[in-house]
């Protein structure tokens, strides 16, 4: 049972780069047809992508941990004494 898992495993990060391999050289024969100004604007919408996402998402990791701290603060045991009648 383990050989054969091992044999599936095999193939499927066979067929897996395959057709990473397939996908990345149809993307080459793409960009190779493109003329230059659409080339340009493709490299340049890549390079927008590519550095505004992390961007992006630390702002979004870095908002989330304030509301967290906010929220903790909140409910801290200090805060939440209960007031004598």
């Amino acid at each position: 049972m383990n050989k054969l898992n091992n044999q599936s495993t095999g193939q499927f990060l066979r067929d897996a780069s395959q057709q990473f391999l397939q996908t990345f050289v149809s993307l080459l024969h793409w960009l190779i047809q493109l003329p230059l100004p659409a080339l340009l604007l493709a490299c340049l919408a890549g390079a927008l992508i590519l550095s505004l996402l992390p961007m992006a998402l630390t702002l979004f990791a870095l908002f989330l941990a304030c509301k967290l701290a906010a929220l903790l603060v909140a409910r801290s045991p200090a805060q939440s004494e209960k007031r004598p009648n």
